[in-house]
C-alpha cells in the first residue's frame, strides 16, 4: 500500500500545480521581448541550418532508392529468421514447477505497450511506403492517419 502511496500522492500533486499553473496569466511567453514564433524560427534554423537544398534529392530518394531497401529489408530478415530456425531450431525450456517471473507487471505492461506501438508503426509505415503498389484506397489512408 506504501508504494501506491509512493506513486500516487506526487501524481496527484502535480496534476494540482499543473492546473493552478495554466490558470494562470501568459504561461506562454517568449525569453525575450520578440514574439515566440520568431524565437521559435531562430532556434529552429540554428537546428535545422540549409536543410532546404537536400528537399529535392530526399524526395527522389525517397521515390526509388527507399522502396528498394525496404523490400529488401522486408524479404531479408524473415529469410534470416527462417535460415536459423532450420539451422538451429527452436529452443526447448521445461514448463515443469511453478512460473517465476522476472519482472514485475508494470513492467511487463510497459514492454506490451511498447512492442505494440512499435509494431503499429512498422506496419503503418509499410502500408505507407508500399500504398500505391497495394493500390491506395482507405486501408492505406486509415493506416496513414494511425502512423501520423
Amino acid at each position: 500500500m506504501k508504494k501506491v502511496y509512493y506513486v500516487f500522492s506526487p501524481a496527484v500533486v502535480l496534476f494540482f500545480v499543473s492546473i493552478v499553473y495554466a490558470a494562470g496569466p501568459q504561461n506562454i511567453m517568449s525569453p525575450g521581448s520578440e514574439p515566440s514564433t520568431a524565437v521559435f524560427k531562430t532556434i529552429n534554423s540554428q537546428y535545422t541550418g540549409d536543410w532546404q537544398q537536400y528537399g529535392q534529392l530526399f524526395t527522389s530518394m525517397q521515390g526509388g532508392l527507399f522502396n528498394r531497401i525496404f523490400l529488401m529489408v522486408l524479404t531479408i530478415v524473415p529469410a534470416v529468421f527462417l535460415l536459423h530456425y532450420i539451422l538451429i531450431g527452436a529452443k526447448k525450456f521445461s514448463h515443469e514447477g511453478t512460473p517465476v517471473y522476472f519482472f514485475g507487471i508494470f513492467t511487463r505492461f510497459i514492454h506490451w505497450l511498447a512492442a505494440l506501438s512499435f509494431s503499429l508503426l512498422v506496419i503503418t509505415g509499410l502500408l505507407v511506403v508500399f500504398g500505391k503498389l497495394l493500390g491506395g484506397g482507405s486501408l492505406i489512408m486509415t493506416g496513414r492517419s494511425i502512423h501520423l
